[in-house]
């Protein structure tokens, strides 16, 4: 009787440290969190909302370089001088392109400020903040990870989201 009972405590207590170990929803294929990398064939974890990248880059017309928002005044009320990744381009350069006009076309735990560009929101404590952010130093930040047990989502890249990230094989 008590090495059945004790068989069934080992038992238990082995389940219980496996389910430890495993992430706490399923992670489809092609996504990505700490507890399942992308494989080589599918290339690098990008972060939910991560640019993946341009390939090739463009160089822009002069006519579209610019050097200050005040110069962008004639392309529209919220355009912004700006060199994002996302615009691909190859020198660096910064162009006219319209900024945010509202909170939501900014990412999560961020706000439009009055120059339309995102910036994070101000926060007094991590409830002023949304869900898997913290505050840190008056601003929203995403919240630190080492895995997906340390938050509501999934930990991808060190850092906690809603979603697992996607893999990606570098564009040519």
């Amino acid at each position: 009787m008590k090495r059945a009972m004790l068989c069934t405590a080992f038992a238990l207590a082995a389940l219980l440290i496996s389910a430890c170990d495993s992430p706490p929803k399923p992670i489809p294929m092609g996504r990505c969190a700490t507890e399942q990398e992308c494989t080589p064939a599918e290339g690098t974890c990008l972060s939910p909302g991560q640019f993946a990248g341009c390939g090739i880059c463009r160089r822009p017309l002069p006519s579209e370089i610019c050097t200050s928002d005040a110069a962008c005044a004639a392309t529209g009320p919220t355009a912004i001088c700006t060199n994002t990744p996302a615009l691909c381009l190859c020198g660096g350069e910064t162009v006219c392109t319209n900024g945010c006009a509202a909170d939501s076309e900014c990412s999560e735990g961020q706000r439009c400020a009055a120059n339309h560009r995102c910036e994070p929101k101000a926060c007094v404590s991590a409830s002023d903040c949304p869900t898997d952010f913290r505050c840190d130093a008056g601003k929203c930040s995403r919240k630190p990870c080492a895995t997906s047990r340390d938050c509501s989502g999934y930990c991808v890249n060190s850092a906690c989201y809603a979603s697992p990230g996607t893999c990606n094989l570098p564009r040519p």
